[in-house]
């Protein structure tokens, strides 16, 4: 093919043409948003070009946001805010490059539409077109005056075809960063996801739905989900370690640490090391030995010096032991890392943030075993 004729100049040559359109990519699809229709006569301002970059743009917050998801690859900012795309637009080169990506078999789907406004009401039509198979078509509706979240809405609809894990991972991560666990969203995206996705890559979305019941306080019911992902994907390192978690939930906190050193053992390229010490790091704790979960923090956060997750362990480990400013100048630092996850500053607030340290309280053991 030629693809693999270009040898190493492949994939430089593919990000170099992914760079151009209003183009995301993700695991499984590459996607090209064409025009969105408007009214001719429209006063709003919503031109075609607006509305379709601001859906576009809304795909890929979706997918960046859907932290979970096995793989992210977005690429950069919407058409007219990169260099690379301007320099396209003056040389003419934007239809020659989607046309050599559509010959390289690159574009997995189009998403075009149009947009419709009767009494105050806009109606966004939305199709998905996949590079083999019929069109599917979604419809949104909402009220002119907010227009955004009808964007949102049908990026939404879109992604459900292309990528339907990155949906159900988008709508988990949700929860977590608001702290609630109404995962039943989470759960209809998944059952959605099923029979769209082929059973080799089913693993994934049984993982998902133990992450889910974990976080509800289910982990008995958790693990039997990380069964089901282990027994389509022996050795599976991700539900290895959700396992491990899970272990942690249930007090079985030895148990939890030996799974977590069979994790590391078995990631060569230190891929999930650095998660797996923090949460070695939470069994350590549980069980008192706070020498021991401060080395394997501190092995988390030389694989990982910008790991959110890092820092807000290391933010229970000096709460407990009631060093309250720096265990939140932590989480502070977690809380940078990762601004969606606003919970966190409840964390901060708790340990003197906010209130005066000697009224803050400590952290407890169950509230340990709990996050």
């Amino acid at each position: 093919s030629f693809i693999m004729d270009l040898g190493i100049f492949a994939i430089p040559i593919m990000l170099f043409l992914g760079l151009f359109g209003a183009s995301v990519a993700t695991e499984t699809s590459d996607v090209v948003f064409e025009d969105f229709t408007v009214p001719a006569q429209w006063e709003h301002g919503y031109t075609a070009q607006v509305v379709t970059e601001r859906i576009a743009d809304a795909y890929q917050t979706i997918n960046r946001d859907a932290r979970t998801a096995k793989s992210l690859k977005a690429f950069g900012l919407s058409h007219d805010e990169t260099f690379v795309a301007a320099v396209g637009e003056r040389l003419d080169l934007g239809n020659m490059v989607n046309a050599a990506r559509d010959q390289l078999g690159m574009i997995a789907f189009r998403i075009n539409g149009d947009l419709v406004e009767k009494e105050g009401t806009w109606l966004i039509r939305t199709h998905i077109s996949p590079a083999e198979g019929p069109t599917e078509t979604y419809f949104v509706s909402g009220p002119s005056d907010n227009p955004e979240p009808l964007f949102m809405e049908a990026a939404m609809a879109a992604m459900r075809v292309t990528s339907p894990y990155v949906v159900a991972s988008y709508l988990y991560e949700i929860e977590l960063d608001r702290g609630t666990t109404n995962f039943e969203p989470t759960y209809r995206a998944l059952e959605q996801a099923f029979p769209r996705l082929p059973a080799e890559a089913h693993h994934w979305l049984y993982n998902l739905w133990g992450l889910a019941l974990l976080n509800e306080g289910k982990p008995e019911k958790a693990i039997e989900e990380f069964h089901n992902a282990l027994h389509l994907e022996p050795g599976f390192p991700l539900s290895i370690h959700n396992w491990g978690k899970a272990l942690t939930a249930q007090g079985r906190h030895e148990e939890a640490i030996a799974t977590f050193k069979g994790v590391i053992a078995n990631d060569p390229k230190k891929l999930r090391s650095a998660r797996a010490y923090a949460e070695w790091s939470k069994a350590a704790l549980l069980l008192g030995r706070l020498e021991e979960a401060e080395k394997v923090l501190n092995k988390a956060i030389d694989l990982k010096p910008q790991s959110s997750y890092v820092y807000y362990r290391w933010g229970q480990l000096l709460e407990a032991k009631g060093q309250l400013q720096e265990a939140a100048a932590k989480y502070r630092l977690a809380l940078l890392f990762q601004p969606k996850r606003v919970t966190w500053q409840s964390d901060i607030d708790r340990v003197g943030g906010s209130v005066p340290p000697d009224k803050a309280p400590k952290l407890s053991a169950h509230r340990a075993a709990t996050i």
